[in-house]
């Protein structure tokens, strides 16, 4: 035999090799919607294929076919597909990699998908979208992308239970808005085998340690109040030099979970404004100046933005609510005070009044506070 009757003897083994390859792949297809396994929605709804449909994935796999057994070993199967076709169809002469099952069958896979047929359309796309990315971005997608990304559309929890390689794929937990030492705080505040007074305090220090670290020293002290209907600053003389404290109870450390951790982060600021107001003098220690004392307090709450990693903005009610309550406590003081401040309220108020369904409300033009 010669040289060149052995090549072709190899490469027709490796034609019928593919070829049985591929008709067991598609026999696997062919029999009937109970055990038709079709690729995900989202793999052919794919945004990076631009709405080209089934075509990446066929291109790629004939692509990595010829990789693989040469062009010429392509180009007799494209044949042999095109004879078996014929008669049934002349307006495609290239037999499709995969079929679509009943529009149900889109949103879940049935249980006799194959592994590697998933695993097979994951490589393909990846190469389509790295080559086409690699000319435009010089950027590759990552091809290590799970099986489970690819094939679950949204949360379909269908999708996330089919079976992989006989593991069941678990839903994923939703991720927290909370970074880790917000979430620590959360987590000790509703820890309830910490007794309420000692978690109370402490939830609070904690947060004076991680938002308001260059003014916790000036609290000398944090008392428990189990009935303190949130937080109370006060300040133990000599009027000279006063030494504020702090007092907190149970609705402060029981609101304090990742919902509302936010919100809780800005009401310990709204105190620490006191803290320096006592420390300072400034506008006055006495009852004569509660009120521009609560404005001025209540006037940073409401404009001060949610702290980075302490979760969602507060809702849009919240919101008003503080913005009343300061200017509640301006209509207490001398007409004019403070006009800046009022009118840089009254914008911020007008963003937010009536909105998330809320209905609309009027600012306080009395005392109140």
């Amino acid at each position: 035999m010669t040289e060149d009757q052995t090549r072709e003897r190899e490469e027709y083994k490796r034609v019928k090799r593919m070829d049985q390859s591929t008709e067991e792949h598609e026999g696997s297809l062919a029999h009937g919607s109970e055990s038709l396994p079709s690729y995900p929605a989202s793999l052919l709804a794919d945004t990076r294929l631009n709405g080209r449909g089934n075509e990446p994935v066929r291109v790629a796999l004939m692509r990595q076919m010829q990789q693989t057994y040469g062009n010429r070993a392509v180009q007799r199967f494209l044949q042999r597909k095109a004879r078996a076709t014929a008669p049934a169809s002349n307006t495609s002469s290239l037999a499709p990699v995969q079929r679509h099952a009943e529009p149900q069958a889109e949103k879940q896979f049935k249980e006799s998908a194959q592994p590697e047929i998933d695993e097979q359309a994951q490589q393909a796309v990846a190469q389509v979208v790295a080559q086409g990315q690699g000319q435009k971005e010089g950027q590759q997608e990552d091809q290590a992308t799970s099986v489970q990304t690819m094939r679950a559309p949204g949360s379909i929890l269908a999708a996330q239970r089919a079976p992989i390689g006989g593991l069941a794929v678990q839903p994923q937990k939703k991720k927290s808005s909370l970074d880790k030492d917000a979430q620590d705080i959360v987590d000790y505040a509703q820890n309830t085998s910490i007794a309420i007074d000692e978690r109370a305090k402490n939830t609070l220090q904690k947060i004076l340690d991680k938002y308001y670290s260059s003014d916790k020293s000036n609290v000398a002290r944090i008392e428990y109040d189990k009935d303190d209907p949130g937080l109370t600053t006060s300040w133990d003389p000599p009027a000279s030099n006063p030494t504020p404290f702090m007092k907190v109870g149970d609705t402060f450390v029981n609101a304090t979970t990742a919902a509302y951790f936010s919100r809780k982060v800005l009401q310990v600021g709204h105190e620490m404004q006191h803290v320096r107001q006592f420390k300072t003098k400034t506008p006055g220690l006495g009852p004569k100046f509660r009120h521009e004392r609560e404005f001025l307090a209540f006037y940073w709450e409401a404009t001060t933005p949610t702290m980075a990693g302490t979760g969602h903005d507060m809702s849009h009610k919240t919101r008003v609510d503080l913005i009343d309550a300061a200017l509640g406590n301006l209509c207490c003081l001398p007409a004019g005070s403070y006009a800046a401040e009022k009118k840089a309220l009254l914008d911020l108020r007008a963003q937010h009044d009536g909105k998330a369904g809320n209905d609309p409300t009027s600012p306080p033009t009395t005392c109140k506070g």
